[in-house]
């Protein structure tokens, strides 16, 4: 097991653990250095919106996705900006996707706000 998580984690600084995959992921559509994926990944972490802080279409999306990929195992979604990361039950980033048009126009509305 200890071999295999070698080959996953990109790099782990503080308490980010970054997957080689969102590395690559973060780079293609987001346009992040290595450097900046830390920083990026702690403020999304820190003040990103969760499942329960989301409702309308942006909280049925959410709920879609973690539903196709149950069987894969538990996922944890945190929304920041225009994108949703995914993070698996040990808070390591798996991916990051974009939201859809339809979603981003309205954002604003679809969350929570934090106090």
């Amino acid at each position: 097991m200890l071999l295999l998580e070698s080959r996953l984690f990109m790099h782990c600084e503080d308490n980010v653990k970054i997957s080689k995959h969102a590395s690559k992921r973060l780079k293609e559509r987001q346009g992040f250095k290595k450097r900046s994926n830390t920083r990026m990944i702690e403020k999304v972490l820190n003040e990103g919106y969760d499942l329960d802080e989301t409702k309308g279409v942006l909280n049925n999306y959410l709920r879609n996705k973690k539903d196709n990929y149950k069987e894969l195992g538990e996922f944890i979604y945190r929304v920041y900006g225009e994108y949703v990361y995914i993070f698996n039950e040990n808070e390591v980033l798996v991916t990051s996707i974009l939201l859809p048009p339809y979603i981003k126009k309205n954002l604003k509305k679809l969350v929570f706000k934090k106090i």
